[in-house]
Order: structure tokens, then C-alpha cells, then sequence
């Protein structure tokens, strides 16, 4: 029997394409070896556990903190498991300030690593909605949890990204607090680089919310930009330098973003070289 084993085995194994035969070992491997990392990373229940002890505080950010520092060998029910309740963690009226904070900032974490799309949609609505909180800190918090999300988001819905590109136009406008504003123009920026600015061209609403809050002011009066600081300015420059590449078959969006490069080129108002050279340069590759 084991002769006859043995030549089933050898023949079979044959027959199989040499590509598939060194494939089938290394994807044993990889299963293993991701199984060992599983096995060797905290207990998701019993970090959940400590995050819920409004109690202990430190224990809360113990927690938040190893999940932070874990995330990227969770199986799909742990992800929905870890962003539900982080989630709760950064609404929770029990919890200290210090606590909604890194939580928000962890959710972000989990939106670039997490490969469930309904857990990465959670963390991105809870980032969203605390965007509007009544403490400044929860609100910064927030937009940064933003920032580092909408540098990878995952694929997901339409509506979604609908929804985070519609909270950073929002809170990119001059009446915003500055640190807002510039986290705001972040995720923004961040976001039609990963994406590209289509999301523009389907849904007509938020083109108008960028045209008004974006674009106008600048057509309007450039001395106000430049009464913001440096990272301000590169930061809108780097939105409207990608919003550029949005497809229109009149081409008006991208005429009137090259006409404000050239007059950010052109003004005496910029004391900084490389701005300036940035600005010149945009101008003269955005094509009609």
C-alpha cells in the first residue's frame, strides 16, 4: 500500500505544471506562517474588553493602543469586531477626552489596513460624524483619523466617498478654524490622489460645493490666500493641481484653475520661491 501510495503521489504530482507545484508549497506556507501570526497577536475579545472599562482610562488607551499596533493580521469578523468598538469608544459620553481621540485617530488606521469593506465604511462614517462634535480636540482628531484614511481607502460605494469628500469640502472653507481647514484641504488632497477627482463629475453637488468654496474665493481675492501660512497654501494648491484632471467636455473647470495658477505666479503677494514655481508649472501643464 505505501509502494502503491508513493506512485500515485509521484505521478500525480507530475502531472501538475512546474509553476503549480511550487506554487501549492509556498501557498501552504503563507497560509501557516499568516496562521502563526494570527495566533501571536492579543486577543482581540480581551483588548475589546478593556476598552469598554470607562473606569480606567489608562487601560482604555492600553487597548486602543495595541490594536492600533496590530491591525494587519485581523481576519475580516475581527475587523467589524475592532471598528465597532473603537467606534463606540470615540462616542461614548463616559470616555475621557484623550480616549474619543485616539480611538478616532486608531479608526483612521483601520480604514488604510482593514480589507472589510463594511468595517472600513463604519470607521469612515464615525470619522465623518465626528467631524461636527462640539470639542475642537475631537473635531481635529477626527479630521486626522480622515487624513490618514483617505490616503488608501478601500473600495466601497459611491455614497461613501461622497460622503468623505463632501465632510472635507465642507470644512475647507475661510470661515473654518485653521487647523480644520488645512486637515480638511489634507484628506481632500489626499483622497483625489489616491481616487483621481471623479467623484466630481458624478455627482454634480459637490462639484458646485467645490467650485463655491474652493475655487470661487480664490477667483475672487487672493490676497486672502495669502494671509494663510505656507502649509495652507500647498496644501489647496496640491487640491486644485489634482482637481484639475477632471474630465469635462468644455474644459472650464481646468481653464479657470489654470488662470488661478497663473495669477499665484504672477502675484507679488508670494514671498515663497518654490510656491511661486509650483504655481508657474501648474499653470503651464494643465491642458485645455
Amino acid at each position: 500500500m505505501k509502494r502503491m501510495s508513493w506512485l500515485v503521489f509521484l505521478f500525480s504530482s507530475a502531472a501538475l505544471p512546474v509553476g503549480a507545484q511550487q506554487a501549492a508549497p509556498a501557498a501552504a506556507f503563507e497560509a501557516q506562517l499568516a496562521a502563526i501570526q494570527r495566533s501571536a497577536l492579543p486577543d482581540v475579545d480581551e483588548l475589546i474588553a478593556a476598552l469598554s472599562r470607562t473606569s480606567d482610562a489608562q487601560a482604555q488607551l492600553d487597548a486602543i493602543k495595541a490594536l492600533s499596533s496590530q491591525m494587519g493580521g485581523r481576519d475580516s469578523s475581527q475587523q467589524k469586531k475592532i471598528v465597532l468598538a473603537l467606534s463606540e469608544a470615540a462616542r461614548a459620553d463616559g470616555n475621557g477626552v484623550e480616549v474619543h481621540e485616539q480611538a478616532l485617530e486608531a479608526l483612521g488606521r483601520c480604514v488604510s489596513w482593514f480589507t472589510n469593506p463594511t468595517a472600513a465604511a463604519d470607521a469612515v462614517e464615525t470619522l465623518c460624524a465626528a467631524t461636527r462634535a462640539d470639542d475642537p480636540a475631537v473635531r481635529v482628531y477626527a479630521l486626522r483619523g480622515l487624513v490618514t484614511a483617505s490616503r488608501k481607502l478601500p473600495t466601497c460605494s459611491q455614497d461613501l466617498e461622497a460622503r468623505l469628500t463632501g465632510t472635507a469640502l465642507d470644512l475647507s472653507g475661510r470661515d473654518q478654524p485653521p487647523q480644520e481647514r488645512f486637515l480638511a484641504f489634507m484628506a481632500l488632497g489626499n483622497y483625489f490622489n489616491d481616487r483621481g477627482p471623479g467623484i466630481l463629475y458624478y455627482r454634480n453637488d459637490l462639484l458646485l460645493r467645490f467650485q463655491s468654496v474652493v475655487l470661487a474665493p480664490l477667483e475672487i481675492n487672493l490676497r486672502d490666500f495669502y494671509a494663510n501660512d505656507r502649509d495652507m497654501r500647498l496644501a489647496a494648491m496640491r487640491v486644485l493641481r489634482v482637481a484639475a484632471g477632471l474630465y469635462q467636455p468644455d474644459g472650464q473647470l481646468r481653464l479657470r484653475i489654470r488662470q488661478v495658477f497663473q495669477g499665484m505666479a504672477n502675484s507679488e503677494l508670494e514671498n515663497d520661491a518654490i510656491l511661486r514655481q509650483f504655481a508657474r508649472s501648474c499653470a503651464d501643464t494643465i491642458r485645455i
